[in-house]
């Protein structure tokens, strides 16, 4: 193959589409004429000698931001300390960094959004100014567009979360409905599906979630566990709850197992004790003050359980004292 300099290649007149030639200073290697420009075939033992040679990557001088992938991180100037991996990952980025975005589209849309991590197909796809934000799985956290701090593995866990901040998701749909919720906490798969709008509420296990939107410190333990009502826990779904045992009676709701310690009922004063709003019929308390003792509500009253020192009726008197 004719062997000429880079200067003495770029002299030639009218050259044919497909001319083939060697040369031999730097960067040497064939080169053929495509039609309307040189391009290089081999150089030494390959073309490529750093990711910007490639048609589908691109890399600073030091490779501090890495991007491979169709159109990936097309908008960002390689300085800005990204990594960024698929079709179209991290396209639309332009000041965003520190982020790392790897799968299909993974944050395509992501403008100034800084220290996210998102692995997976779409995963943060929206994400355009929110930063902090971890996403793992197909569609995990998709349409976040401005919630920061979030945490989401697991399939579409947290996938329609648009502003909702500081929220934990660990399982397939895991807070799935979440738009604006935040400080939620959902281990399981479906756990917390249901939940939009709710703030600082807890599920964990399958299925385990909230019956109503818009709650504030509800909780759910165990599979398919339901809670609905703001600041409340829910253990099991229709279980049998044991404490100091592990094998509680299936007739109790609570079986409470101990020979060193009892339970303490919730001690008031008489006046913290009317002042319950709504009591439940067969609430229980114990009142402190005035006539200390275990009280009950009726439905109607608050009654005092007796002790063995009361005397209800002329059973509870010896014949002594009913002749007296």
């Amino acid at each position: 193959i004719p062997r000429m300099t880079s200067s003495q290649k770029d002299s030639i007149v009218n050259p044919d589409t497909s001319l083939l030639l060697y040369q031999t200073d730097s960067p040497a290697g064939y080169y053929y004429f495509n039609g309307t420009g040189w391009t290089i075939l081999i150089n030494g033992s390959s073309a490529i000698s750093k990711l910007n040679d490639l048609t589908d990557a691109k890399s600073d001088n030091n490779g501090s931001s890495i991007f491979v992938g169709i159109n990936a991180g097309e908008n960002d100037d390689g300085s800005n300390l990204n990594v960024a991996m698929g079709f179209e990952a991290f396209k639309n980025n332009t000041t965003g960094h520190a982020n790392i975005a790897i799968g299909y589209k993974a944050m395509l849309s992501n403008v100034t959004g800084y220290r996210n991590v998102a692995l997976g197909l779409d995963a943060l796809s929206s994400n355009t100014t929110a930063s902090g934000n971890i996403a793992i799985g197909f569609k995990s956290l998709d349409a976040n567009t401005a919630g920061s701090n979030n945490v989401a593995v697991g399939f579409r866990s947290l996938d329609n979360n648009i502003s909702g901040d500081q929220n934990a998701a660990s399982g397939k749909y895991a807070l799935f409905e979440n738009t604006t919720g935040r400080l939620n906490t959902a281990m399981g798969a479906h756990a917390l599906y249901y939940n939009k709008t709710g703030t600082l509420n807890t599920a964990i296990g399958y299925g385990a979630d909230v019956t109503v939107d818009s709650l504030t410190n509800a909780s759910a333990i165990g599979a398919n566990a339901e809670v609905s009502r703001s600041n409340s826990l829910i253990l099991g779904n229709n279980a049998s709850v044991g404490i100091g045992t592990s094998g509680p009676d299936s007739s109790a709701v609570l079986d409470i197992n101990s020979n060193e310690k009892g339970i303490l009922i919730p001690r008031l004063t008489e006046l913290q004790k009317t002042a319950i709003v709504n009591p439940a019929t067969s609430l229980l308390i114990y009142q402190t003050d005035g006539t200390p003792g275990y009280y009950y509500y009726d439905g109607g009253a608050w009654v005092q359980v007796s002790t063995g020192s009361q005397i209800l009726n002329l059973n509870d008197l010896n014949f002594f004292q009913i002749f007296q």
